[in-house]
Protein backbone atom coordinates (compact mmCIF):
# COMPACT_ATOMS: atom_id res chain seq x y z
CA UNK A 1 0.00 0.00 0.00
CA UNK A 2 1.50 3.31 -1.01
CA UNK A 3 0.28 6.86 -0.72
CA UNK A 4 1.05 10.05 -2.56
CA UNK A 5 0.81 13.60 -1.32
CA UNK A 6 -2.36 14.13 -3.35
CA UNK A 7 -4.22 10.86 -2.76
CA UNK A 8 -7.59 10.88 -0.97
CA UNK A 9 -8.28 8.98 2.24
CA UNK A 10 -8.89 5.29 1.37
CA UNK A 11 -12.43 4.13 2.15
CA UNK A 12 -11.64 2.24 4.26
CA UNK A 13 -7.87 2.07 4.76
CA UNK A 14 -7.01 -1.60 5.40
CA UNK A 15 -4.57 -1.94 6.99
CA UNK A 16 -4.06 1.61 8.21
CA UNK A 17 -1.03 3.63 7.19
CA UNK A 18 1.48 3.93 10.03
CA UNK A 19 2.97 7.42 10.50
CA UNK A 20 5.53 7.17 13.33
CA UNK A 21 7.10 10.32 14.76
CA UNK A 22 10.83 9.68 14.50
CA UNK A 23 13.70 11.77 15.84
CA UNK A 24 16.15 12.03 12.93
CA UNK A 25 19.17 10.62 14.76
CA UNK A 26 21.67 7.99 13.69
CA UNK A 27 20.06 4.97 15.39
CA UNK A 28 16.53 5.71 14.25
CA UNK A 29 17.59 6.47 10.68
CA UNK A 30 19.63 3.26 10.54
CA UNK A 31 16.45 1.36 11.42
CA UNK A 32 14.70 2.76 8.35
CA UNK A 33 17.55 1.53 6.16
CA UNK A 34 16.85 -1.99 7.44
CA UNK A 35 13.19 -1.93 6.39
CA UNK A 36 12.07 -3.73 3.24
CA UNK A 37 10.33 -1.92 0.40
CA UNK A 38 7.08 -3.62 1.48
CA UNK A 39 7.39 -2.17 4.99
CA UNK A 40 8.26 1.29 3.65
CA UNK A 41 5.09 1.17 1.54
CA UNK A 42 2.96 0.85 4.70
CA UNK A 43 4.48 3.80 6.55
CA UNK A 44 4.90 7.54 6.09
CA UNK A 45 7.24 8.71 8.86
CA UNK A 46 7.31 12.11 10.49
CA UNK A 47 11.00 12.98 10.79
CA UNK A 48 11.62 15.32 13.72
CA UNK A 49 14.81 17.32 13.31
CA UNK A 50 16.80 17.00 16.52
CA UNK A 51 17.66 20.10 18.53
CA UNK A 52 21.14 21.48 18.20
CA UNK A 53 23.71 20.12 20.64
CA UNK A 54 24.91 22.42 23.40
CA UNK A 55 28.59 23.04 24.12
CA UNK A 56 28.62 22.93 27.91
CA UNK A 57 32.24 24.06 28.14
CA UNK A 58 31.69 27.29 26.21
CA UNK A 59 27.97 27.79 26.89
CA UNK A 60 27.05 28.09 23.20
CA UNK A 61 25.45 25.88 20.57
CA UNK A 62 27.97 23.39 19.25
CA UNK A 63 27.00 24.12 15.62
CA UNK A 64 25.30 26.83 13.61
CA UNK A 65 21.90 25.97 12.08
CA UNK A 66 23.62 25.60 8.70
CA UNK A 67 26.22 23.17 10.02
CA UNK A 68 23.62 21.29 12.07
CA UNK A 69 21.44 20.62 9.02
CA UNK A 70 24.17 20.29 6.39
CA UNK A 71 24.06 16.51 5.95
CA UNK A 72 20.46 15.92 6.98
CA UNK A 73 18.89 15.77 3.48
CA UNK A 74 21.34 13.02 2.47
CA UNK A 75 20.78 11.14 5.72
CA UNK A 76 16.99 11.31 5.37
CA UNK A 77 17.17 10.18 1.76
CA UNK A 78 19.44 7.28 2.71
CA UNK A 79 16.85 6.24 5.30
CA UNK A 80 13.64 6.76 3.31
CA UNK A 81 14.69 6.78 -0.36
CA UNK A 82 12.56 8.32 -3.10
CA UNK A 83 9.39 8.32 -1.04
CA UNK A 84 7.17 10.69 0.94
CA UNK A 85 7.78 11.75 4.55
CA UNK A 86 6.82 14.62 6.83
CA UNK A 87 9.35 17.01 8.34
CA UNK A 88 8.86 18.48 11.82
CA UNK A 89 11.05 21.43 12.84
CA UNK A 90 9.34 22.13 16.15
CA UNK A 91 12.65 21.74 18.02
CA UNK A 92 14.35 24.27 15.72
CA UNK A 93 11.74 26.95 15.00
CA UNK A 94 13.23 30.43 14.48
CA UNK A 95 16.84 29.42 15.14
CA UNK A 96 18.28 31.19 12.11
CA UNK A 97 18.55 30.92 8.34
CA UNK A 98 20.32 28.21 6.36
CA UNK A 99 22.06 29.52 3.26
CA UNK A 100 19.78 32.53 3.38
CA UNK A 101 16.58 30.45 3.56
CA UNK A 102 14.26 29.30 6.31
CA UNK A 103 15.47 25.84 7.43
CA UNK A 104 12.18 24.27 6.30
CA UNK A 105 12.50 25.65 2.78
CA UNK A 106 16.15 24.62 2.51
CA UNK A 107 15.57 21.07 3.81
CA UNK A 108 12.57 20.35 1.59
CA UNK A 109 14.28 21.79 -1.49
CA UNK A 110 17.56 19.92 -0.94
CA UNK A 111 15.77 16.65 -0.19
CA UNK A 112 13.70 16.95 -3.35
CA UNK A 113 16.89 17.27 -5.41
CA UNK A 114 17.80 13.80 -4.11
CA UNK A 115 14.33 12.36 -4.76
CA UNK A 116 12.91 12.47 -1.22
CA UNK A 117 9.55 14.25 -0.96
CA UNK A 118 9.13 16.07 2.34
CA UNK A 119 5.92 17.67 3.56
CA UNK A 120 5.87 20.21 6.44
CA UNK A 121 4.25 19.19 9.72
CA UNK A 122 2.79 22.25 11.44
CA UNK A 123 0.94 22.96 14.69
CA UNK A 124 -1.07 25.97 15.91
CA UNK A 125 2.14 26.97 17.72
CA UNK A 126 4.28 27.04 14.56
CA UNK A 127 5.98 30.36 13.94
CA UNK A 128 4.87 32.78 11.26
CA UNK A 129 8.21 32.22 9.52
CA UNK A 130 7.67 28.46 9.43
CA UNK A 131 4.15 28.85 8.05
CA UNK A 132 5.35 31.33 5.43
CA UNK A 133 7.96 28.81 4.28
CA UNK A 134 5.31 26.08 4.21
CA UNK A 135 3.06 28.33 2.12
CA UNK A 136 5.82 28.95 -0.40
CA UNK A 137 6.55 25.23 -0.66
CA UNK A 138 2.88 24.29 -1.08
CA UNK A 139 2.48 26.89 -3.83
CA UNK A 140 5.52 25.45 -5.59
CA UNK A 141 4.93 21.71 -5.25
CA UNK A 142 1.25 21.31 -4.29
CA UNK A 143 2.25 18.70 -1.73
CA UNK A 144 0.13 20.12 1.06
CA UNK A 145 0.81 20.03 4.76
CA UNK A 146 0.39 17.94 7.88
CA UNK A 147 -1.21 19.58 10.92
CA UNK A 148 -0.83 18.07 14.40
CA UNK A 149 -3.48 19.03 16.95
CA UNK A 150 -3.52 18.07 20.62
CA UNK A 151 -6.91 17.39 22.22
CA UNK A 152 -7.75 21.01 23.13
CA UNK A 153 -7.42 21.96 19.47
CA UNK A 154 -9.27 19.07 17.79
CA UNK A 155 -11.80 20.40 15.24
CA UNK A 156 -14.80 19.37 17.35
CA UNK A 157 -13.47 21.45 20.27
CA UNK A 158 -11.62 24.33 18.62
CA UNK A 159 -12.39 24.48 14.91
CA UNK A 160 -10.31 27.62 14.48
CA UNK A 161 -7.00 25.93 15.34
CA UNK A 162 -6.55 23.99 12.11
CA UNK A 163 -8.33 26.65 10.04
CA UNK A 164 -5.83 29.30 11.14
CA UNK A 165 -2.88 27.14 10.07
CA UNK A 166 -4.55 26.27 6.76
CA UNK A 167 -5.22 29.91 6.02
CA UNK A 168 -1.60 30.85 6.73
CA UNK A 169 -0.38 28.13 4.37
CA UNK A 170 -2.99 28.67 1.67
CA UNK A 171 -4.20 25.07 1.96
CA UNK A 172 -7.70 23.59 1.78
CA UNK A 173 -9.01 20.54 3.59
CA UNK A 174 -8.06 18.29 0.68
CA UNK A 175 -4.44 19.45 1.05
CA UNK A 176 -4.21 18.58 4.75
CA UNK A 177 -3.18 15.44 6.57
CA UNK A 178 -4.62 15.90 10.05
CA UNK A 179 -2.91 14.36 13.10
CA UNK A 180 -5.19 14.09 16.14
CA UNK A 181 -2.80 13.66 19.06
CA UNK A 182 -4.25 12.35 22.31
CA UNK A 183 -0.74 12.48 23.82
CA UNK A 184 -0.56 10.29 26.94
CA UNK A 185 -4.30 10.53 27.73
CA UNK A 186 -5.80 7.06 27.93
CA UNK A 187 -9.46 6.59 28.87
CA UNK A 188 -12.86 5.83 27.39
CA UNK A 189 -13.57 9.55 26.89
CA UNK A 190 -10.67 9.83 24.43
CA UNK A 191 -11.92 6.80 22.49
CA UNK A 192 -15.36 8.42 22.25
CA UNK A 193 -13.80 11.74 21.21
CA UNK A 194 -11.85 10.06 18.41
CA UNK A 195 -14.99 8.37 17.16
CA UNK A 196 -16.91 11.66 17.26
CA UNK A 197 -14.16 13.42 15.31
CA UNK A 198 -14.11 10.71 12.65
CA UNK A 199 -17.90 10.79 12.24
CA UNK A 200 -17.80 14.58 11.86
CA UNK A 201 -14.88 14.36 9.42
CA UNK A 202 -16.86 12.22 6.97
CA UNK A 203 -18.19 15.38 5.33
CA UNK A 204 -15.16 17.62 5.89
CA UNK A 205 -12.78 16.41 3.20
CA UNK A 206 -9.49 16.04 5.04
CA UNK A 207 -7.00 14.17 2.87
CA UNK A 208 -5.92 11.86 5.71
CA UNK A 209 -6.69 11.66 9.42
CA UNK A 210 -4.23 9.96 11.74
CA UNK A 211 -4.73 9.45 15.46
CA UNK A 212 -2.26 8.40 18.11
CA UNK A 213 -0.21 9.38 21.10
CA UNK A 214 2.55 8.06 23.33
CA UNK A 215 2.93 5.94 26.42
CA UNK A 216 6.65 5.29 26.73
CA UNK A 217 7.24 6.54 30.31
CA UNK A 218 9.14 9.71 31.12
CA UNK A 219 10.62 7.98 34.16
CA UNK A 220 11.79 4.44 33.55
CA UNK A 221 11.99 1.77 36.25
CA UNK A 222 15.23 1.98 38.20
CA UNK A 223 17.88 -0.66 38.74
CA UNK A 224 18.87 -3.68 36.73
CA UNK A 225 16.22 -6.10 35.57
CA UNK A 226 13.52 -6.89 33.04
CA UNK A 227 10.41 -4.72 33.04
CA UNK A 228 7.13 -4.95 31.09
CA UNK A 229 5.57 -1.64 29.98
CA UNK A 230 2.10 -1.28 28.48
CA UNK A 231 1.76 0.16 24.95
CA UNK A 232 -1.36 2.11 25.90
CA UNK A 233 -1.54 4.30 22.79
CA UNK A 234 -1.83 1.26 20.51
CA UNK A 235 -4.57 -0.26 22.67
CA UNK A 236 -6.52 3.01 22.66
CA UNK A 237 -6.16 3.43 18.92
CA UNK A 238 -7.32 -0.16 18.36
CA UNK A 239 -10.40 0.39 20.54
CA UNK A 240 -11.38 3.54 18.64
CA UNK A 241 -10.73 1.94 15.24
CA UNK A 242 -12.77 -1.18 15.98
CA UNK A 243 -15.60 0.99 17.30
CA UNK A 244 -15.70 2.79 13.94
CA UNK A 245 -15.17 -0.17 11.65
CA UNK A 246 -18.26 -0.88 9.59
CA UNK A 247 -19.97 2.29 10.85
CA UNK A 248 -18.00 5.32 9.69
CA UNK A 249 -16.93 6.11 6.14
CA UNK A 250 -13.60 7.25 7.53
CA UNK A 251 -11.16 5.15 9.53
CA UNK A 252 -8.12 6.75 11.12
CA UNK A 253 -4.52 5.85 10.42
CA UNK A 254 -2.08 5.46 13.33
CA UNK A 255 0.93 7.24 14.76
CA UNK A 256 3.08 6.88 17.83
CA UNK A 257 6.53 7.99 18.95
CA UNK A 258 8.23 4.60 18.60
CA UNK A 259 10.24 3.70 21.70
CA UNK A 260 10.56 7.25 23.04
CA UNK A 261 8.72 9.78 25.14
CA UNK A 262 8.43 13.07 23.22
CA UNK A 263 8.46 15.11 26.41
CA UNK A 264 11.84 13.86 27.62
CA UNK A 265 14.77 16.21 27.08
CA UNK A 266 18.35 15.53 28.09
CA UNK A 267 19.90 18.59 29.74
CA UNK A 268 23.25 17.21 30.83
CA UNK A 269 26.78 17.31 29.48
CA UNK A 270 27.23 14.02 27.55
CA UNK A 271 30.70 13.67 29.05
CA UNK A 272 29.05 13.22 32.47
CA UNK A 273 26.52 10.60 31.39
CA UNK A 274 26.42 7.19 32.99
CA UNK A 275 25.07 4.63 30.51
CA UNK A 276 23.71 1.17 31.30
CA UNK A 277 23.25 -1.61 28.76
CA UNK A 278 19.58 -1.42 27.75
CA UNK A 279 17.19 -2.54 25.06
CA UNK A 280 13.60 -1.45 24.35
CA UNK A 281 11.77 -4.37 22.80
CA UNK A 282 8.28 -4.18 21.30
CA UNK A 283 5.91 -7.09 21.85
CA UNK A 284 2.57 -5.87 20.44
CA UNK A 285 0.56 -4.85 23.51
CA UNK A 286 3.66 -4.32 25.66
CA UNK A 287 7.30 -3.40 25.56
CA UNK A 288 9.95 -5.39 27.38
CA UNK A 289 12.62 -3.08 28.77
CA UNK A 290 15.84 -4.69 29.93
CA UNK A 291 18.60 -2.91 31.81
CA UNK A 292 21.92 -4.57 32.54
CA UNK A 293 25.17 -3.40 34.08
CA UNK A 294 27.08 -0.19 33.47
CA UNK A 295 28.26 0.25 29.90
CA UNK A 296 29.88 3.66 30.48
CA UNK A 297 30.72 5.26 33.82
CA UNK A 298 33.38 7.41 35.37
CA UNK A 299 36.35 5.97 37.20
CA UNK A 300 36.57 2.87 35.03
CA UNK A 301 33.36 1.44 36.46
CA UNK A 302 31.81 0.82 33.05
CA UNK A 303 32.22 -2.66 31.58
CA UNK A 304 31.63 -1.68 27.95
CA UNK A 305 30.42 -4.49 25.71
CA UNK A 306 30.68 -7.05 28.51
CA UNK A 307 27.58 -5.48 30.11
CA UNK A 308 25.40 -6.10 27.06
CA UNK A 309 25.25 -9.89 26.64
CA UNK A 310 23.73 -10.65 30.09
CA UNK A 311 20.93 -8.10 29.50
CA UNK A 312 20.13 -9.61 26.11
CA UNK A 313 20.21 -13.13 27.54
CA UNK A 314 17.59 -12.05 30.09
CA UNK A 315 15.47 -10.64 27.24
CA UNK A 316 15.72 -13.87 25.25
CA UNK A 317 14.48 -15.78 28.28
CA UNK A 318 11.36 -13.63 28.64
CA UNK A 319 8.00 -15.13 27.61
CA UNK A 320 7.28 -12.17 25.30
CA UNK A 321 10.50 -12.57 23.35
CA UNK A 322 9.85 -13.27 19.66
CA UNK A 323 6.12 -12.51 19.94
CA UNK A 324 3.95 -11.88 17.99
CA UNK A 325 6.50 -12.14 15.18
CA UNK A 326 10.24 -12.58 14.75
CA UNK A 327 12.19 -9.92 12.84
CA UNK A 328 15.76 -9.21 11.81
CA UNK A 329 16.26 -7.68 15.26
CA UNK A 330 16.31 -11.14 16.83
CA UNK A 331 19.26 -12.12 14.64
CA UNK A 332 21.35 -9.31 16.11
CA UNK A 333 20.06 -9.85 19.66
CA UNK A 334 20.88 -13.53 19.66
CA UNK A 335 24.32 -13.01 18.12
CA UNK A 336 25.20 -10.30 20.65
CA UNK A 337 23.85 -12.39 23.53
CA UNK A 338 26.17 -15.21 22.43
CA UNK A 339 29.22 -12.95 22.56
CA UNK A 340 29.08 -11.26 19.15
CA UNK A 341 29.45 -7.51 18.56
CA UNK A 342 27.47 -5.72 21.26
CA UNK A 343 27.22 -2.38 19.55
CA UNK A 344 26.57 0.85 21.45
CA UNK A 345 23.55 3.02 22.38
CA UNK A 346 23.04 3.91 18.71
CA UNK A 347 22.96 0.20 17.80
CA UNK A 348 20.51 -0.57 20.58
CA UNK A 349 18.17 2.22 19.42
CA UNK A 350 18.49 1.04 15.81
CA UNK A 351 17.22 -2.45 16.58
CA UNK A 352 14.63 -1.24 19.10
CA UNK A 353 13.20 1.11 16.46
CA UNK A 354 13.30 -1.47 13.69
CA UNK A 355 11.55 -4.09 15.82
CA UNK A 356 8.92 -1.60 16.98
CA UNK A 357 8.03 -0.64 13.40
CA UNK A 358 7.76 -4.25 12.21
CA UNK A 359 5.68 -5.35 15.21
CA UNK A 360 3.36 -2.35 14.80
CA UNK A 361 2.85 -3.11 11.11
CA UNK A 362 2.07 -6.71 12.05
CA UNK A 363 -0.50 -5.54 14.61
CA UNK A 364 -2.17 -3.12 12.22
CA UNK A 365 -2.44 -5.80 9.56
CA UNK A 366 -3.69 -8.59 11.83
CA UNK A 367 -5.57 -7.05 14.78
CA UNK A 368 -8.05 -4.71 13.12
Amino acid sequence: MTESAASPQPLPATPPIYRPFTIARAGELAAYKDLTAASHAQITPVFIVAARDWDYDNEVFAKSPTAHLADLPKKLHAARGDRLAYIDLSLLDDEGLVHGQHPLHWLVTEAQKLGLLLMPLATPQSSAAFLAAAKSLHAANGRGIGIRLTTNDWPGINAAAATTVMSAVGAGHSDVDLFLDFEAKVDALVVAAIQNEMHAASSTGWRHITTGGHSWPKDLPTGQGTFVLRRAELAQYTASYLGLKGISALLPDFFDHLVANPEVTLDIDPKLLTISATLRYAAEAQWVFVRGGLYKASGGKGKGGASVAPALQALIGHTLYGTPVRTKAETWIEAAAAGGPSGNPMTWRRWATYRHIEVTLHSLANSL
